[in-house]
């Protein structure tokens, strides 16, 4: 699909970007809308489940457990091996040795197993540099990195680092669709953009209204947004349309701000890379979406 352009540029100033665009299909992708992977809150296995009950919901066994039920079998009965009646032959002595010398090779192999996965995830941590933007606190997921889609044509940008005359805010993540698993976490999770570009990063994903039907509506409702919510000049808004049926793929458009725009209409079309390379990826959340595609975007821009 084509990159719609035109719409008016807000107040004060102000960029819309270029004017918009509709995420991509990549060839053989499925889906549309969003959500489709990931999964929300109410999907997850609960973990809150009242005392007085196991892990899934389901009551407890008694102690002892249930009478007639679940005893442990009688023993075998008692062989003649023609050592008298009702007398057990001894157990050999190399069964004994044999079953030492089993559990310690099996030891064995359970201590490499180990230290074989723990260097795995250690390697794997040292040498991915993803650590920090609240990793360990918020439970969120680490972007992703860049697929196979071949509609995303990598490029690099140069910019001069926005000076922001504000503090980076974490609250910068609106949801009137109800897809977003925890915005508050996404929003931690986006300051990186704030460090490397001095810009604040601002994301909104408006309901279907059947009164943003064209582009010109739509850029409208943004600008005026972006007068009403915002109180700075630095701030990259990125709002995502949402069409009427569930399937349609709606329309992302922007509202740059004065001090921004140097720098913001530079990475708008690495933005529209990164939301091509990972909208259809039913493998992620709609969380990891928007901020893996925006760790696309800063790691194709050269701050100089």
């Amino acid at each position: 699909m084509g990159r719609p352009m035109g719409g008016s540029s807000g107040g004060s100033g102000r960029s819309s970007g270029g004017g918009g665009f509709r995420p991509s299909r990549p060839s053989g992708s499925s889906g549309g809308g969003r959500p489709m992977g990931g999964g929300s809150h109410s999907d997850r296995p609960r973990h809150d489940a009242p005392r007085g009950r196991g892990p899934s919901g389901y009551d407890r066994l008694p102690r002892g457990g249930i009478p007639g039920y679940g005893a442990p079998p009688p023993p075998p009965p008692r062989r003649d091996y023609g050592y008298g009646r009702g007398y057990n032959r001894p157990p050999r002595k190399s069964g004994c040795v044999t079953n030492i010398f089993a559990t310690v090779v099996a030891g064995i192999i359970v201590v490499f197993a180990a230290l074989s996965v723990f260097s795995r995830s250690f390697l794997s941590c040292v040498t991915c540099g993803k650590c920090g933007n609240d990793r360990n606190n918020s439970g969120y997921n680490d972007p992703a990195e860049p697929g196979n889609n071949n509609n995303a044509v990598q490029n690099v940008v140069k910019v001069t680092k926005n000076k922001p005359s504000v503090k980076f805010k974490s609250d910068c993540v609106v949801d009137e669709t109800g897809w977003f698993e925890d915005t508050k976490a996404l929003g931690r999770n986006l300051e990186f953009v704030y460090e490397k570009l001095g810009i604040q990063p601002y994301v909104v994903f408006v309901k279907y209204n059947s009164s943003y039907a064209t582009d010109e509506k739509r850029q409208e409702y943004c600008d005026k947004w972006y007068d009403e919510h915002i109180k700075d000049e630095d701030t990259f808004l990125a709002m995502y349309f949402s069409e009427k049926g569930e399937d349609e793929v709606g329309l992302f458009k922007f509202c740059i701000g004065e001090k921004a725009k140097t720098v913001g209409d530079k990475i708008t079309g690495l933005f529209e890379q990164g939301i091509n390379e990972y909208w259809f990826n039913e493998n992620l959340s709609l969380d990891e979406v928007i901020s893996s595609a925006f760790k696309y975007t800063s790691n194709h821009v050269i701050v100089q």
